[in-house]
């Protein structure tokens, strides 16, 4: 049974919920938050934890300039060859300093890139079916399988109180679809042979 403290806490909206995904993406929301206010912090933190692993190469940079069909491309590609591309983030001042310094055509080019990488990044990350933890202050710990639809979260099954329980079944079913998808493309392979030979037969009868 709850204390006064917790009582008094949960009248305030002071609950707090914990979810975890892969890769170390943690996101806090209010008890009180909306549905589209949790979508908005899960969307930014995975946003945030897939940005660290974005780098942008010196040639990555030049082939985006080059397919805009930018003017000023040879004057950029001359100007790029002086910038040490080695750490290449917005997070890094010093290069987006330099990149700044060479001119705005740089930073925008650049920011271009790297939001295309991200964007990418996050849709394939929010792709995946992954289990999911979910937390309220010091309730024990719930976990689900879910997986991300136009940036919405989609829960895919109840909620199982054991982990490892629940890897046990998604591994299952993960391999039940593999194995049928197989199947399914073995059947498409027959059939695509048998159109082929029936073909065949028929020319063959008719020459």
């Amino acid at each position: 049974m709850p204390n006064t403290a917790e009582i008094l806490q949960k009248s305030k909206g002071g609950v707090k919920v914990l979810e975890r995904f892969k890769e170390g993406v943690e996101v806090n929301h209010k008890n009180t938050a909306t549905e589209e206010d949790k979508n908005k912090n899960r969307q930014e933190a995975i946003e945030d934890s897939v940005s660290n692993d974005i780098s942008i190469s010196k040639d990555r940079f030049l082939d985006h300039i080059r397919k805009k069909g930018s003017e000023k491309y040879t004057d950029i590609a001359q100007k790029v060859e002086q910038i040490d591309f080695s750490n290449a983030h917005p997070r890094n001042n010093t290069f987006m300093n330099e990149l700044a310094f060479a001119g705005a055509s740089m930073t925008e080019g650049f920011l271009e890139v790297f939001n295309i990488e991200k964007d990418t990044a996050v849709q394939k990350y929010q792709d995946q079916i992954q289990i999911i933890e979910t937390k309220k202050d010091n309730q024990p710990s719930q976990y689900s399988v879910g997986t991300f639809q136009k940036g919405k979260l989609k829960k895919l099954s109840p909620d199982f109180d054991n982990r490892k329980e629940l890897e046990k079944k998604l591994d299952a079913s993960l391999e039940r679809q593999r194995k049928e998808q197989e199947e399914k493309m073995n059947r498409k392979k027959d059939q695509q042979q048998e159109i082929t030979q029936t073909i065949s037969l028929e020319r063959q009868k008719e020459n």
